[in-house]
């Protein structure tokens, strides 16, 4: 299935971003630099950056997780994107 994203449980995954101001400079200015880029991971935890890196520590589980970013700009706007893609964690190899 090419909506997910699979990997063995502890496998490090790297996600980027970019952002994207249709409305940049016409009421303030808005930038990655000056964004904050809020991951959420589906299983409680978080990271913040444009580039982050992390870790399912978890048993098998066959749903998957969905994974979201929120942009903020430096007035509080956001914008909440979700990836389309679901990680799901693999049964390692033997």
């Amino acid at each position: 299935d090419t909506n997910y994203i699979k990997v063995c449980r502890k496998t490090p995954i790297t996600f980027n971003a970019i952002g994207y101001y249709p409305e940049n400079d016409q009421h303030y200015h808005q930038s990655d630099a000056s964004s904050t880029f809020k991951w959420y991971f589906d299983d409680e935890t978080t990271a913040e950056g444009m580039t982050v890196t992390h870790l399912y520590d978890t048993t098998i589980d066959s749903k998957g997780y969905n994974v979201e970013l929120v942009v903020i700009d430096t007035m509080g706007c956001r914008s909440r994107m979700k990836l389309g893609k679901r990680v799901e964690i693999s049964i390692p190899p033997t």
